[in-house]
């Protein structure tokens, strides 16, 4: 039926809209800033766990930075380290800013929203358009969480950018340290080897600026869809200054619901809409 696909549409898109917010939930719950010293500590243990009989190579590492840099392996580890804890600590900041504002959404959320569009262009069109109405509120939902969090995501992008440079610059340093050895010692540092490639596997883009970028394309298209469907219905939503914003919108999908319900006992959707 219609209106089962006016459901699952609706609820794919509330799904994609909040996204974001989970994936960046879950990547705080990995990036805390007490566990933010992970690549130090895991290259400190590997220091504590070396043979006796392999000290010498971290000597000659430490050697090594020393005399291509100026600056010693303590001394790299402890930038990495302060420069993760900025990137973990601006992390924590905007899942707290997300989860405030969701809470605030809630609390600012009011079914107005449904009689204004309503009055605006008739309850039969809203009948039958539920689906472009909603989603072009996701579209404003959207626009106003690009506000919302743009300049945080930026500079958090900035920090993210900073501390994988450090990453790849020590990194590199060490395989160009590791490559010098022979082939007795390389077995020897191996250990090191594999954790410098993890690392600087992961460097090679933003994380988080692809969890917050990512889906901007596929929004403009969206957008695009709908201002070619109807642009009065897209610009009554572009111009639209709602009380509430994408934490409200499970409340609206329920609105919506009942609305739809009301609809059917009226009898005014269409053939197709059924």
């Amino acid at each position: 039926m219609r209106l089962l696909n006016i459901n699952k549409n609706i609820i794919v898109l509330a799904i994609v809209l909040l996204s974001m917010i989970i994936c960046l939930t879950a990547a705080i719950a990995s990036s805390k800033e007490g566990n933010s010293t992970d690549f130090s500590q895991v290259f400190s243990n590997l220091m504590e766990s070396t043979a006796k009989e392999n000290k010498e190579l971290l000597v000659g590492w430490n050697d090594y930075l020393i005399k291509v840099v100026g600056h010693s392996n303590a001394d790299h580890l402890k930038v990495i380290e302060e420069f993760t804890k900025d990137y973990a600590k601006a992390l924590k900041a905007i899942d707290e800013k997300y989860a405030k504002d969701r809470e605030q959404d809630k609390m600012n959320y009011t079914s107005t929203w449904l009689d204004d569009v309503t009055e605006r262009f008739g309850k039969e069109f809203v009948c039958n358009n539920i689906t472009a109405i909603m989603m072009n509120m996701i579209i404003a939902f959207q626009r106003t969480d690009a506000k919302r969090y743009d300049q945080d995501a930026n500079e958090i992008i900035s920090k993210e950018s900073i501390l994988y440079l450090a990453y790849e610059s020590y990194l590199n340093h060490f395989m160009d340290y590791y490559n010098q050895l022979s082939e007795k010692d390389r077995k020897k540092m191996n250990a090191w080897k594999v954790v410098a490639e993890k690392y600087l596997s992961i460097t090679n883009r933003s994380h988080f600026a692809f969890t917050h970028y990512g889906r901007h394309l596929n929004n403009k298209m969206e957008e695009n869809a709908m201002q070619k469907e109807n642009n009065e219905l897209y610009m009554y939503f572009k111009k639209l200054i709602l009380p509430f914003g994408s934490g409200a919108l499970q409340k609206a999908i329920k609105d919506k619901n009942l609305f739809v319900k009301k609809c059917e006992m009226q009898g005014l959707l269409q053939p197709d809409n059924n």
